[in-house]
C-alpha cells in the first residue's frame, strides 16, 4: 500500500509543529503513476506565506528531479520513469543542499536561503503536483550522512535510523507517525 497524490489540492501536509528547515533530511519513496510533462512538487518545506521555501521537484519534464529553494534551483541527473520506485533524499546542512535518489547523490544546491518553517507537504506545494505514489517517508533534525541515506534506502517500512528521526510515516494504509512523537500527517 501506499499514499496516492492524483490530482491538484490533494496532499499529505503537516503544518502544526514543524521541524526546522536547517539541518533537516528527508526521505521518501516516489512511484510517479504518469509523466505529467509538467513541473510538480514531490516535497516542499515552506514559510508561513510560501515565500521561502525548500522543495524538491520535477521539473517541466514532468520526471527530472531538482532542488529548489526561493533564492535558487539547480537541476539533477536523476531521471525518473514512469512506474517505477524511487528512494529520493533531501539533506541540508548550512547552504548546502544535497539530493539523492536510491542512495546517489544525483545533484547538489548552495543556497542560504532562511526559514522558520509553518509546513511540509508530500505530493505537492498546492499550486503544482505529481500524480505519483509514496512510502516510506521520514524527517530528521539532523544532515544524514549519504551512508546513512544509503541504509534509509535499504529499509522498508521502519527508519533504519532512529538517533534525530522528527517522524516517521510508512503510509502503508493510514498518515501517522510511526516514530512516537505523534506528528501526524493530514491529507
Amino acid at each position: 500500500m501506499s499514499a496516492r497524490i492524483s490530482a491538484a489540492g490533494t496532499y499529505l501536509i503537516r503544518s502544526a509543529t514543524v521541524p526546522a528547515a536547517d539541518p533537516i533530511t528527508v526521505c521518501f519513496r516516489i512511484q510517479l503513476v504518469t509523466d505529467r510533462n509538467v513541473t510538480g512538487t514531490p516535497f516542499s518545506l515552506f514559510n508561513s506565506n510560501a515565500s521561502a521555501y525548500e522543495d524538491v521537484r520535477v521539473t517541466s519534464s514532468g520526471t527530472v528531479l531538482e532542488l529548489r529553494t526561493n533564492a535558487a534551483n539547480s537541476a539533477s541527473s536523476a531521471d525518473l520513469a514512469a512506474g517505477t520506485w524511487y528512494h529520493v533524499a533531501y539533506v541540508r546542512s548550512g547552504s548546502g543542499h544535497t539530493l539523492y535518489v536510491d542512495g546517489q547523490s544525483v545533484g547538489t544546491l548552495t543556497s542560504n536561503v532562511s526559514i522558520t518553517t509553518a509546513g511540509i507537504t508530500f505530493g505537492s506545494n498546492s499550486v503544482s503536483w505529481v500524480n505519483a505514489r509514496f512510502q516510506d517517508a521520514g524527517i530528521w533534525s539532523a544532515a544524514l550522512s549519504q551512508a546513512d541515506v544509503q541504509a534509509e534506502a535499504a529499509s522498508v517500512g521502519a527508519a533504519a535510523r532512529t538517533a534525530n528521526l522528527w517522524a516517521y510515516w510508512p503510509l502503508a494504509s493510514d498518515a501517522n507517525d510511526t516514530s512516537g512523537n505523534g506528528r501526524h500527517l493530514t491529507v
